[in-house]
């Protein structure tokens, strides 16, 4: 399994462009209020932690939500029957970037 700092930064950045569009449409589309576009503040926020944990050769393999969960409530928001209920779900999947972004944040810190 070889990785490099470019791979890893790659990858990271892919996920955060995808998100980026599923939120934007689900914003233009009218599927999501405007504050769900916390989402999009959690991801980037994971994705400035996760990249400062590479440049440091740090593993961000840890970290509490990964991918699949934020995927898990972004999914789930595209097919919740209300406006509201959806927001939520974007909502959670941005609270599930901070979180993860903070216990990288914690682990740099030591």
């Amino acid at each position: 399994n070889l990785e490099t700092l470019r791979g890893k930064v790659f990858d990271s950045a892919s996920d955060r462009v995808s998100e980026l569009a599923v939120v934007l449409g689900a914003l233009v589309g009218g599927i999501i209020e405007p504050l769900g576009l916390v989402a999009i503040i959690g991801s980037a926020t994971l994705f400035l932690f996760r990249v400062i944990s590479y440049t440091r050769g740090a593993s961000t393999d840890y970290a509490l939500f990964g991918r699949a969960e934020r995927l898990f409530f972004i999914m789930l928001g595209l097919l919740m029957p209300s406006v509201a209920a959806s927001t939520v779900c974007f909502i959670i999947a941005g609270i599930f970037g901070f979180v993860s972004s903070v216990q990288i944040a914690v682990n740099l810190s030591r």
